[in-house]
């Protein structure tokens, strides 16, 4: 390769070892390509598309393409056998990894789903209560009895699926950090994930993975943090419910879900769509059947 394009791969592979991401879209490495060519030997003639045809041939890059509902393909370029989260990274700028995808990253469930999940934050506050538009037990009702509104900006790969998801503003609340060497991504933590995955049940493999995942979480799981971060979060819907649910039914103690156990002015719903479900009168809650 070397004698080919005549560059100095050693000053190539220290920099992307050094560089704060490990796999790029073909822009943005252009972008560094035409700012470091330089400094790594690439002779003019040299030409982007010559420099990356032999970076791929010789393993330095591996490539993956990506093909969104409409047809269109975007390609990522990854430093390495990189995991996959570190390789998926980029699809979404500020991006961080959520639902069943942070379940795994957090030991709440195995590996294996065909989906990942990368979630971004609307850049403005939305979903607050106007005045005169006061929640109504009438429309959580109509809500939950329907079926839930699913993100559809997906993305198909060799391996699977990734969903892009976009929530609400949190400031990256619980979101946290792995930036190394070799892998560079963002994920939610324990709390925050448990959090997320009762609110979209279906984004982590239905209700009985939830309740699955409060077990596990069984001997880490901060309760004090779980309260703050859902007083944080603002929900109009009274999530605490479903919380103070899962917990009772995973066994912890009382005094840790009776934090949860107060303010239950609506009866709720555990998820959307349930065919005659049960109603748990201590929490004033429809659950599956």
């Amino acid at each position: 390769m070397t004698e080919i394009l005549n560059f100095n791969i050693d000053r190539l592979e220290n920099y992307l070892k050094a560089y704060h991401l490990k796999s790029f879209s073909l822009s943005r490495f252009y972008e560094i390509f035409e700012r470091e060519r330089l400094e790594w030997g690439v002779r003019k003639k040299v030409t982007f598309l010559d420099f990356l045809e032999e970076l791929l041939k010789s393993r330095v890059f591996y490539k993956e393409v990506f093909v969104d509902q409409a047809g269109a393909e975007k390609t990522l370029l990854t430093h390495g056998k990189q995991n996959q989260f570190t390789m998926l990274s980029p699809l979404a700028k500020n991006g961080y990894f959520a639902y069943r995808s942070a379940m795994e990253l957090n030991r709440l469930c195995t590996g294996g789903s065909k989906i990942s999940y990368l979630k971004t934050e609307h850049p403005r506050d939305r979903g607050i209560l106007k005045a005169g538009n006061e929640l109504t037990q009438d429309a959580i009702t109509a809500a939950f009895e329907s079926l839930p509104r699913v993100n559809k900006n997906v993305l198909e790969w060799r391996k699977g699926e990734v969903m892009l998801a976009n929530g609400k503003k949190t400031d990256r609340l619980g979101v946290l950090r792995v930036e190394n060497e070799i892998d560079s991504y963002c994920y939610t933590d324990l709390e925050r994930t448990l959090i997320d995955i009762v609110v979209r049940p279906f984004y982590a493999g239905g209700t009985e993975q939830v309740l699955k995942a409060f077990k596990k979480a069984k001997q880490q799981l901060n309760i004090e943090k779980l309260n703050d971060y859902l007083q944080k979060l603002g929900f109009i819907y009274p999530y605490h419910q479903c919380v103070g649910y899962y917990l009772e039914k995973a066994g912890y103690a009382k005094k840790e879900y009776a934090l949860f156990n107060k303010n239950k002015v609506f009866d709720f719903y555990l998820t959307h769509a349930m065919e005659y479900p049960d109603y748990i009168e201590k929490w004033k809650l429809y659950v599956p059947y």
